[in-house]
């Protein structure tokens, strides 16, 4: 039951991944909701034109300036009512559209919404009965994804300078990637483009990579793909996914990492032979193998023109190198799912962000019924910062003003007792003195390869740290008080792991992308 529910409305997000122009657009759109819609007697579809003008193709007019259709697209609210003013309509649609209708019909006028700039991209006029539950979600999911589709195809009009009205799909493709192919070849490339977007509707950030890159591996018969993401808030490519595997932790690179960052600012892809050996290297490692070939080509939203990912294809099979063809192939592929992409890593992002704030609340709340006993809150401190950074062990260092030194008032979530022996150091020692000295955030990936490292505290609690995140509390004048130290997941069982082979000496560090 639920499968014959569903392959309706797959098939019209199936058509609307495939238009690339105002004409396909309109018949992608009326041939899904007369599917959709089985009640369905007529579908009127205006689209926007320049700034305002609404306009229609069959037959040729635009909304009028005044009355209810317009004041539908100005309170960008969709409408359900008896019937249209028969001024307001050409006379082929009067009929199913006018006032007064039956009770068994309604007219339905459906603005189609861009949220980022809050106007009409499309006004629809749909003469039906009256509708079901499962029609009225058909409806809002349609909404949405015509929109995107108008989105697109504004963009594409913009950064190609194309008439409004393509004469013809084929066409449209042609011009956008600038290649010179058979209309056979295309038929191959967007059957295949069809069926991926029809298995990306609804998958969460990974699960929707994961399809892409084995889309991408397949067409270009590379041994790997992996999509390096832009986080332009932190100023980072980032990625999640390599090959077929869902990483555990996201590996990141800063923005302007070599010639990648080259990528994201030029717009322009590069091969194995324009980057460097370190570049290389640190591929090398994320991928767990070497690198015989790679094209990296930047995928650009078409809304907003900004590079957001850089897709990369490595390891050509047969030996090759990877060719125009490959780059085309790619392009083509996120010309349909660019869109797609980049609202399911919005909405990962937001999500994250939520449970984040969330998080943040909880903390405050705890925080603020142990403001009375110093020691308890400290532990809290602790026991919160654990949780949110995903440490194993955490230490608070409390800034003794008068001794110049460091205090570790709680270690490990446990409150050191008057009467056994505070642990001190050097306020100016270590990560912890130069965090407490400069007030500066250290997140140090590999402990021991780090100058500022005093391994004192290790040699006294038998604990060999593997990477450090360490930062100050600060009080109203904005002077560290305490230092808190985390030592997340992966320093624990690497330091269980050398305790148990201590004497034999075989334990293996864990290996860090910078």
């Amino acid at each position: 039951m639920r499968e014959s529910v569903c392959l309706p409305l797959q098939d019209a997000l199936l058509r609307l991944a495939a238009v690339v122009d105002v004409r396909s657009l309109r018949v992608a759109l009326r041939d899904s909701v007369q599917e959709l819609l089985p009640s369905t007697e007529c579908v009127c579809i205006y689209v926007l034109e320049g700034d305002s003008r609404l306009l229609s193709d069959n037959p040729p007019h635009e909304v009028p300036q005044e009355g209810k259709i317009r004041n539908v697209v100005e309170q960008q609210k969709r409408c359900e009512c008896a019937g249209l003013p028969p001024s307001e309509l050409p006379e082929k649609y009067r009929i199913s559209l006018a006032a007064p209708l039956p009770a068994h019909r309604r007219a339905l006028v459906i603005p189609i919404l861009d949220q980022d700039h809050n106007k009409v991209l499309a006004v629809l006029l749909v003469g039906c009965g009256p509708l079901s539950d499962q029609e009225e979600l058909y409806l809002d999911v349609l909404g949405k994804h015509v929109s995107v589709a108008c989105v697109r195809i504004q963009a594409v009009q913009a950064s190609y300078q194309r008439p409004p009205l393509s004469p013809s799909p084929l066409q449209s493709h042609n011009a956008l990637l600038h290649l010179n192919v058979s209309e056979q070849d295309y038929c191959e490339l967007d059957r295949n483009i069809l069926q991926l977007c029809g298995e990306l509707y609804d998958l969460d950030a990974a699960s929707l990579q994961l399809k892409v890159i084995n889309y991408l591996q397949q067409q270009t018969k590379s041994q790997c793909c992996c999509l390096l993401l832009v986080s332009e808030d932190n100023h980072q490519l980032f990625c999640q996914v390599v090959g077929d595997k869902v990483l555990e932790e996201e590996i990141s690179f800063p923005l302007m990492f070599g010639r990648f960052g080259q990528v994201v600012e030029k717009k322009k892809s590069i091969s194995l032979q324009d980057i460097s050996a370190e570049e290389r290297r640190q591929l090398s490692s994320m991928l767990g193998c070497e690198i015989s070939s790679m094209l990296c080509v930047p995928v650009v939203s078409r809304a907003t023109g900004h590079v957001v990912a850089l897709a990369c294809a490595f390891n050509k099979q047969g030996g090759q190198r990877h060719a125009e063809a490959d780059e085309h192939v790619i392009q083509h592929c996120f010309c349909y799912t660019s869109t797609v992409l980049t609202s399911t890593l919005a909405f990962q992002k937001e999500q994250k962000l939520k449970v984040e704030c969330q998080a943040l609340l909880q903390v405050a709340k705890n925080l603020f019924t142990h403001l009375d006993d110093v020691s308890v809150l400290l532990q809290e401190i602790i026991v919160e910062a654990r949780n949110l950074s995903d440490a194993e062990i955490c230490s608070v260092f409390l800034l003794d003003r008068v001794s110049h030194e460091l205090v570790a008032k709680v270690f490990d979530g446990g409150v050191v007792s008057e009467e056994e022996n505070e642990f001190r150091i050097p306020a100016d020692q270590g990560i912890a003195g130069h965090v407490a000295t400069t007030g500066q955030i250290l997140n140090i990936k590999d402990a021991y390869s780090h100058p500022l490292f005093y391994r004192g505290v290790d040699d006294s609690t038998g604990f060999r740290t593997r990477n450090i995140l360490c930062f100050p509390i600060k009080d109203e004048n904005n002077e560290a008080t305490c230092v808190p130290e985390n030592f997340p997941t992966a320093a624990l069982i690497e330091a269980a792991f050398l305790g148990l082979t201590e004497d034999n000496g075989t334990a293996a560090s864990p290996t860090f992308l910078a």
